[in-house]
């Protein structure tokens, strides 16, 4: 595999996100998601929480303000997408750190 190929795109990190996708859509469907009644797949939620939480960590190294600020905007674009069906820990939690991303980018 080439060094110059970007790593979103290597077999790798394709199979690990296929894997975890099956694993996650197999685990819904044998729990009961009547809690909060959240309709969101839980594989979206959890790359969505993933995200955010990669952004939350950025916060503490030195990271440049345009990779800041593009993940930012991915993220809010993902819980957009999720729209009203995102568990409202995971609007809470996701809005939270896009907030504290603009402090840190002002």
């Amino acid at each position: 595999m080439s060094t110059k190929v970007p790593w979103f795109r290597s077999d790798t990190w394709l199979l690990f996100r296929v894997g975890l996708h099956l694993t996650m859509s197999r685990l819904e469907a044998l729990l009961d998601s009547s809690t909060e009644n959240s309709n969101a797949p839980t594989y979206k939620e959890f790359i969505a929480f993933l995200m955010a939480a990669l952004l939350r960590e950025a916060h503490k190294h030195d990271i440049g303000s345009d990779l800041l600020s593009i993940m930012t905007s991915k993220i809010s674009r993902r819980l957009r997408k999720l729209g009203g069906n995102a568990s409202s820990w995971l609007r809470g939690y996701g809005s939270g750190v896009i907030r504290d991303t603009n402090l840190v980018l002002e």
